[in-house]
């Protein structure tokens, strides 16, 4: 079974043997180290979607408070 970052699972299965696949080292450290990684930050993905909801909403922010100091100070004269 292999548990990737976005939480969901793979169940290696191999018809012919029918049994579990022998995986190499190599694959089998790809394995555990996702694992670790989702098991020490399992809400990384939904902190990640937040932050970008606040940029999103930042920045429509200034874009508005832009526009609004533009059309209030517009009818101010300047000297310059």
């Amino acid at each position: 079974m292999v548990i990737r970052s976005d939480g969901s699972t793979i169940i290696r299965w191999n018809c012919r043997v029918r049994g579990w696949y022998h995986a190499s080292v190599e694959q089998m450290s790809k394995d555990v180290t996702t694992f670790l990684m989702w098991a020490a930050e399992p809400h990384l993905e939904a902190r990640h979607q937040m932050g970008f909801k606040a940029i999103v909403y930042l920045i429509i922010l200034t874009i508005l408070v832009y526009f609004s100091m533009k059309k209030i100070w517009s009818r101010v004269e300047s000297e310059v």
